[in-house]
């Protein structure tokens, strides 16, 4: 995995918007992946009362063996054992009320 003190370029072939995130919503095992679902709150469109909902803006597939080190990139601060990610991902498997 790159980190983000790589000197190599980083190359940007296509323009990505930006997406704001409120929270890593769900995180789910696909054989050896994980899906990072992220999500926002935003006001319902659908419904005439007042309510919230958490809408997803963003889903992200990365190799299971990446994330240790993704996780320890983003925090920059505390190592997760890679047995603890395996666990956490093992206890969330996906379920069939999962978002798709």
């Amino acid at each position: 995995m790159n980190k983000p003190n790589d000197p190599r370029p980083l190359i940007e072939t296509a323009i990505q918007p930006d997406q704001y995130v409120g929270e890593l919503a769900r995180i789910e095992r696909i054989g050896p992946c994980a899906r990072l679902i992220f999500a926002v709150d935003q006001g319902s469109l659908y419904h005439s009362e007042p309510r919230t909902e958490r809408v997803v803006v963003a889903k992200i597939v990365i190799p299971l063996d990446r994330l240790h080190d993704m996780a320890v990139t983003a925090l920059g601060f505390r190592v997760v054992p890679p047995e603890e990610v395996k666990a956490f991902l093992a206890f969330n498997e996906p379920r069939s009320d999962s978002i798709n």
